[in-house]
């Protein structure tokens, strides 16, 4: 380490040491002679440094070391009647809340609340499903209010049941800690799921991943690395990462269908907003870059401290702060309050409709878009479609409704909940009349004692099956009225004891339902 004296203004010799590596582009007569030029700006600006010795300074970079501070369950129950209670939050931490549907449901989550007013934003592209059966949603509220004790989760439609997995990380980004998020939805039959992957782009994130399991979950597969919560039949895990690399969970079921959700959360780190080079620090590199960003100035404003693209005399003030060894104070983000805007591109208004229709709307937002839900005379018509648009497209079984007029519309909802509903189009149901078809099951009572039964059915010899019965079956027979004519339609049945376990598929029968 190379050993210099520097005379400072009352001409007293001090020493400073300067790192080997970064001699070659920091040399002290560099440093000395940049900060010559910044005075007499900073000086007009009113924000003058008073210890060069602390502009000089250079550290290494580093991140913050992501610790699991508690991880709570839910439920199960409906919701928001049922509320979760959690040990009081702390300040500045990571809350992430994972919420699965009842079986048979696939609603949406409105909201997501607490007792003292922690921000809850919907991880976009998070939301995961399997067919009409399940679904699982992720939410996080970032740089955390401390003394949060009850967490309130609204689905829609409100009172849909479920459960929930609530984790409070610390060490994470406070300004925006969400990193990436991946789904799978209608995965096909497996006894050794592989849950969504994401690739990480920092060395140290925490991945939240969820799988949702047709059958009964035995837990991770031997040899992941996850940390995991087997809880209402569903997979919850962890993974705090060291490196950048691509991570997934994977389970072992015993077998069948199952969907996933994964998203990853950043590491805080010191490479801050101030550092606007950036090279792991924050000293006169920094400062001469912001001053080089004001009003009139030689390089773009691209800093992000007092709101994004304002550079001014208290950004300047803020990266000096900081060069000066205080912290990087950043302005947060006003709130999105813009609705989305939404409209019906199709069917045309005075449309007339059989079968199965084609419905699309176009929708779009200042920020980002989450999803379209669709709606049939106001109420919903099928799930959510989410993504990020424009288009959104659903196709819907007109026979599901009574012949003659209805309307079509449209509901959007952006990444922070903001909703807006578009103008409504008149259509005209007509599949003149259906004779109707009905197929009656029946099977050989189970051997084990106090069970009831579930019944599937595919349109594919082998499935995947879709459960048809909403209650449990407590006799030995079933009819599906539920079918179309011309249509071949393959049943199981399973049993279910009194703790909700499924046994293994009965032999596959099969029904063909006479054309008109």
């Amino acid at each position: 380490m190379d050993q210099i004296l520097m005379p400072l203004a009352d001409d007293r010799p001090q020493k400073y040491s300067l790192p080997d590596e970064k001699a070659d582009r920091r040399t002290m007569t560099g440093a000395i002679s940049r900060f010559g030029r910044l005075v007499e700006p900073l000086a007009r600006l009113g924000v003058l440094p008073v210890v060069l010795a602390g502009l000089l300074s250079v550290s290494a970079p580093a991140l913050a070391q992501i610790s699991l501070v508690r991880v709570t369950t839910c439920g199960p129950g409906a919701f928001p009647t049922t509320t979760c209670t959690v040990p009081s939050t702390q300040s500045g931490n990571l809350i992430v809340v994972a919420w699965a549907s009842a079986w048979t449901t696939v609603p949406t989550v409105g909201s997501v609340t607490d007792n003292v007013g922690n921000v809850y934003s919907q991880v976009p592209n998070a939301r995961s499903v399997y067919s009409t059966l399940m679904m699982n949603d992720i939410w996080y509220a970032k740089n955390s209010k401390a003394g949060a004790t009850t967490v309130t989760i609204t689905p829609n439609p409100s009172g849909n049941a479920g459960a929930a997995v609530i984790w409070e990380f610390s060490g994470v980004d406070t300004v925006s800690p969400l990193d990436q998020a991946a789904v799978l939805n209608n995965q096909p039959t497996t006894t050794t799921p592989l849950g969504a992957a994401v690739t990480t782009t920092a060395a140290r994130e925490v991945i939240i991943s969820t799988m949702g399991p047709v059958g009964s979950i035995n837990g991770l597969l031997a040899g992941s690395p996850f940390t995991n919560l087997i809880f209402y039949g569903s997979g919850w895990a962890h993974l705090i990462t060291s490196a950048t690399g691509t991570y997934a969970a994977q389970w072992s079921i015993a077998g069948g269908q199952y969907h996933s959700n994964t998203v990853s959360f950043k590491a805080a780190s010191s490479a801050n907003a101030c550092d606007l080079v950036p090279d792991g620090t924050v000293n006169i590199l920094d400062v001469q870059k912001v001053v080089n960003m004001l009003p009139g100035g030689t390089e773009p404003c691209t800093a992000n401290i007092t709101g994004p693209g304002v550079c001014n005399s208290t950004t300047v003030q803020r990266v000096v702060n900081a060069a000066l060894g205080q912290a990087c104070v950043v302005d947060a983000p006003p709130p999105d309050t813009t609705p989305p805007t939404v409209s019906m591109t199709a069917p045309t208004a005075g449309s007339t409709l059989s079968g199965t229709a084609t419905v699309t709307a176009s929708a779009s937002d200042n920020v980002a878009m989450a999803g379209v839900q669709f709606l049939l005379d106001g109420a919903t018509l099928g799930s959510e479609v989410t993504g990020s648009g424009p288009t959104y497209t659903l196709n819907w079984n007109t026979t599901s409704a009574s012949n003659g007029p209805h309307t079509l519309s449209a509901r959007a909802r952006d990444a922070a909940n903001n909703t807006a509903t578009s103008t409504g189009v008149t259509i005209t149901v007509s599949n003149g009349v259906v004779t109707p078809h009905t197929v009656t099951l029946s099977w050989v009572a189970s051997t084990s004692p106090n069970v009831t039964y579930n019944v599937y059915r595919s349109s594919t010899s082998g499935g995947p099956y879709t459960k048809l019965n909403s209650s449990p079956i407590s006799g030995l027979t079933y009819v599906d009225s539920a079918v179309v004519a011309g249509q071949t339609y393959y049943y199981v049945a399973r049993a279910v004891d009194s703790s909700a376990n499924e046994s293994v598929n009965s032999n596959q029968t099969t029904a063909v339902v006479p054309s008109p």
